[in-house]
């Protein structure tokens, strides 16, 4: 990989962004079918169809932005995906129980969205902003951007889970617990064989772990976003 390529402002905001917004599709893919099936309750197939919402919301956004790039900009459309992602963020950090899993399919839908129309934008720019023998390698720069942020995230995101639970269930019984407690509120059998009191513990302070990542997720939708705002005007006038 020519080094040369770190020094145009569209490649680095694009596979910057990339990367961040890598983190926060890992963490969608990886926790919101442990929240609705671990907080919640619900099943699998449940946890599923919510996390199927934002594969749609890929495809209309991909689909949109390969119509509209060229017509209204790179940037404005990068920006465009940009916001849902924030406002799918949003869902998340305001998810509760009580307002079931259409809530978070919804959030995942809007992420989806963003994803399709940002995610496309970066990598049809980078390849437009270089000679035809360079596309490979701009190419496989950002795809490796995508592969480092989903590793990041599932690294850092997991970590977070791990030590807010054990921090709650700590407080919560004066002593540590092991946090493998996830995989018992995932399994209905073992679920069912949770009294009462220690099924209401196990599953706020998953929820309150949960919340943290995805206060983690918001934040890195934040930082997505202002990476797009510094994506160039005129990104055609190097190609």
């Amino acid at each position: 990989m020519p080094l040369e390529i770190w020094k145009d402002s569209l490649i680095v905001v694009s596979n910057l962004a990339t990367l961040t917004t890598g983190v926060v599709l890992i963490g969608v893919s990886s926790f919101l079918p442990t929240y609705i099936q671990g907080v919640m309750g619900k099943s699998p197939i449940t946890s599923g169809f919510a996390l199927a919402f934002m594969s749609m919301g890929w495809i209309f956004g991909a689909t949109v932005a390969g119509k509209a790039m060229f017509k209204y900009g790179f940037r404005r459309i990068a920006v465009v995906g940009g916001i849902w992602i924030l406002m799918g963020s949003l869902f998340f950090i305001t998810l509760r129980p009580e307002r079931g899993w259409l809530w978070a399919g919804v959030g995942s839908l809007l992420i989806g969205l963003g994803m399709g129309l940002a995610r496309t934008v970066f990598i049809v720019a980078i390849q437009d902003r270089v000679k035809w023998e360079m596309r490979g390698v701009v190419t496989a720069s950002n795809m490796f951007m995508n592969i480092l942020g989903n590793a990041l995230g599932a690294a850092v995101l997991g970590g977070v889970l791990n030590v807010s639970l054990t921090s709650y269930l700590k407080g919560a019984s004066g002593e540590p617990l092991n946090v493998d407690v996830i995989n018992v509120l995932l399994d209905p059998v073992k679920r069912g064989t949770l009294s009462q009191g220690a099924l209401q513990i196990m599953t706020l302070g998953l929820a309150t772990a949960l919340q943290a990542v995805f206060w983690g997720l918001f934040i890195l939708a934040v930082l997505s976003f202002l990476l797009i705002m510094f994506f160039p005007a005129k990104a055609r006038d190097a190609a």
